[in-house]
């Protein structure tokens, strides 16, 4: 979700028919209610991330599929009365943008997956990165974090070798300048099987200049499991080039939220949900305000996350994102419907 303001909200998705075909949806809110916008896109689409520059610069991204055929990126574009599509490249066959954010409308970041076929039903996934410059959208190089899907000859040394890889992808980007951008997701370390270990936190950082990978915690093991639990990183968000936060899943035990103050990520404590509880929308409206949404609502009021599963005496749940225009007027997505909040803040 993303809003520019308490009449002009934007959400984007994707629905299923009966025949297992995939349609892209993008719906608008006016003021005074949510309107169906068509995307002009063909069945086999989805969309999964949206964000909006002005009422006729609105960007969405995702993924598409024809019949059998793996995803290829997506991106949409409003231009104040219609949704067209922009070419945008793709590293393999198997492609997907999740986010999208920027700082202008000649600043814009996607991020998502390339994936790579190993053979024998395994798959490495890498994270893809694309910028917008104002003309056009092209693959901005980052640290993979394992495999790059353009060097063949490293994916026939893990063919031949059964060499150890990593698999990376990311899931979420935030812009806070041309020179500060955060974009986090998750990564299986090194490894000679895709499941021998879990998923680890993986945020990349841009300078202006160039990607680089920085170190991020995870939730330590657990006795009970007898191993660490895995650690994925679904949204990011923040204020400041101190006060940004990214939250996900620290399957199975719960909720994942992490916080980078200008100098390092730190592990704060989150209220659990349960089993394979997570947290897979994310809003910051100032240092001492921030909503965090998925099978529960988590706030954050400058000392603490705070966890309800209500919202003006609503019960909630499979919440996937979450847009504030202000403390007192914030849009949450379920699966099928929104809720408003509207009361004064804490």
């Amino acid at each position: 979700m993303t809003a520019l303001s308490g009449g002009d909200i934007w959400a984007v998705g994707g629905t299923t028919d009966s025949n297992g075909t995939n349609h892209a949806l993008s719906v608008h809110w006016t003021g005074t209610g949510w309107v169906a916008v068509d995307t002009h896109n063909a069945p086999g689409a989805s969309l999964s991330g949206v964000a909006a520059f002005a009422g006729d610069d609105v960007w969405a991204v995702g993924g598409y599929a024809i019949g059998p055929r793996a995803p290829q990126t997506l991106v949409d574009h409003w231009n104040g009365s219609v949704w067209s599509n922009i070419p945008a490249p793709d590293l393999s066959r198997d492609d997907a943008l999740a986010s999208v954010s920027g700082t202008s409308t000649t600043d814009i970041w996607a991020v998502g997956f390339a994936g790579i076929d190993l053979g024998n039903g395994v798959e490495v996934k890498v994270p893809l990165i694309e910028h917008w410059n104002g003309r056009a959208w092209s693959v901005v190089h980052a640290p993979t974090g394992g495999l790059d899907p353009a060097n063949h000859s490293a994916v026939q040394a893990v063919l031949q070798n059964n060499a150890a890889y990593k698999s990376a992808t990311l899931a979420a980007v935030h812009a806070l300048s041309p020179t500060d951008v955060w974009a986090v997701g998750s990564v299986v370390p090194g490894q000679n099987s895709r499941y021998d270990t879990p998923d680890q936190t993986f945020t990349e950082h841009w300078d202006g200049s160039h990607w680089s990978i920085v170190s991020a915690p995870d939730v330590a093991s657990v006795p009970e499991l007898g191993h660490a639990p895995s650690d994925d990183l679904l949204a990011v968000d923040g204020v400041s080039s101190h006060d940004v936060w990214a939250v996900g899943s620290a399957a199975p035990v719960g909720t994942l939220t992490i916080h980078w103050d200008g100098t390092r990520w730190s592990l704060v404590p989150s209220p659990e949900s349960g089993f394979n509880g997570n947290l897979s929308g994310l809003t910051t409206i100032h240092g001492d305000d921030a909503w965090a949404v998925g099978d529960s609502i988590a706030r954050w009021d400058g000392h603490k996350w705070t966890q309800t599963a209500t919202l003006n005496g609503s019960a909630l749940q499979q919440m996937s994102a979450v847009a504030a225009v202000s403390s007192n007027d914030v849009w949450i997505a379920e699966l099928t419907s929104f809720v408003h909040y509207t009361c004064t803040a804490a």
